[in-house]
Formats: C-alpha cells, sequence, structure tokens
C-alpha cells in the first residue's frame, strides 16, 4: 500500500491574518524616537511573519496628509484596494475592512481616495506614488517635506471629512512593500491587471 503525505506551507496551517504584511502607521504624537523629527513625515513599519513591526520590522518613511489627522499610531494588516487605483468602490471591501489599505495614485483625488477606504472601514490608507515623487518624496503640487505634506493645494472641506491617517510613500517603498506582501497579479475584466490580496485557504484547497 501507498501512503501519502501532504505537505502543507506554514501560510496554509495559519489564519489569513498571520500570512499577511503586519505593519504600523505612526505620526505625530504617537511617535517615539525612532521616528523622523520632521513633523511632515509618518513612519510605516512593517514585517512578514513576526510578532512586532515595531521591533522586527524594516520602515518606510511618507507625507503625511497635511490637512488630515496629525497624532496616530495604527497597528494593523496590509491590505491592496481593488482596483488599486481606488478609481471606484472597492470591489474586496471584506479585505480591505480593519485593515491599513494600499492604493496606487492614480488621477483620482487623492482625498477621494482616502474617503472611499474610510467608507470601507479601513484603519488608514498608504498611497503609493506613480513616480511622479522624488525619492525624498518632493512631490511638485502635490507635497513635499518642506509644504508640510502631501495635498497642501486641496480643498479644506473635503478634508474635514476625513477621520483615519492617510500616507503618501514613493514608489520605491510601494516596491518593497508589493514584494513582501502575498499578492497575486490577475487580468480583471474592465479594469486591467490588478493586484489582488492572496488568500491561503482557497490556494491550500486548491493544492489539496
Amino acid at each position: 500500500m501507498v501512503m501519502r503525505f501532504l505537505l502543507f506551507p506554514c501560510w496554509a496551517m495559519a489564519g489569513a491574518e498571520d500570512w499577511s504584511l503586519k505593519a504600523i502607521l505612526v505620526h505625530g504624537k504617537r511617535s517615539d524616537k525612532r521616528t523622523t523629527s520632521d513633523s511632515a513625515l509618518a513612519r510605516l513599519e512593517f514585517c512578514a511573519r513576526c510578532v512586532d513591526p515595531h521591533e522586527e520590522g524594516s520602515f518606510a518613511h511618507g507625507l503625511t496628509a497635511l490637512q488630515g489627522t496629525q497624532d496616530y499610531k495604527v497597528t494593523a494588516s496590509l491590505a491592496y484596494a481593488v482596483p488599486n487605483d481606488a478609481s471606484r468602490a472597492p470591489m474586496n471591501s471584506d479585505e480591505i475592512k480593519g485593515k491599513l489599505v494600499v492604493v496606487d495614485r492614480g488621477v483620482v483625488p487623492l482625498v477621494q481616495k482616502v474617503l472611499a477606504m474610510q467608507a470601507g472601514d479601513a484603519l488608514g490608507v498608504v498611497i503609493v506614488d506613480d513616480g511622479q515623487c522624488t525619492i525624498d518624496l518632493d512631490c511638485g503640487r502635490a507635497g513635499s517635506p518642506r509644504m508640510g505634506g502631501f495635498a497642501p493645494k486641496d480643498d479644506p472641506q473635503a478634508w474635514r471629512q476625513v477621520t483615519i491617517p492617510a500616507i503618501l510613500i514613493s514608489a520605491e517603498s510601494g516596491a518593497r512593500l508589493r514584494r513582501l506582501m502575498p499578492l497575486d497579479r490577475r487580468d480583471l475584466p474592465r479594469i486591467g491587471f490588478q493586484f489582488l490580496n492572496r488568500r491561503p485557504h482557497r490556494r491550500a484547497a486548491a493544492e489539496l
């Protein structure tokens, strides 16, 4: 008799939360001595398969929203919005609830992206630049450390509706996140190629 043993990857036996990228988003009074003294910059700490991103993770700086929430510390897993550029209501609202949500910059006004994720019960938003910002986060009219953050010229009325933190990170930092996040890339009808959050239980079932 031939006996077969199925070997499951560690994430297949863990919950989806264990497989996702853990992160801490911090700025202002909630920061500690490790955080930059530049008031325009927030710190995103992140790690895969770890307990504490602050102690074990890597980090990236991002421009905080000049007219948005300033003092915050949010700990949650990262999830990508679909569509990635948040050009419409999220198709994966179940995945972004209670998460720090990653969105691509694109052409949609940044405050609209943040409000859309807020409506989906996200805890915060990480906007990945599309190459318009320098590695030092000089983003022209969209903002810079010198200007105090991103979206300095936006209508203040729209930002008064925002209650969750939002940061703008460089394209290079966004690429680092994507390399660590459990993502698939697929061509979706009428949307095009998108990064999708991988669901471990679905993949494990497919391998049985």
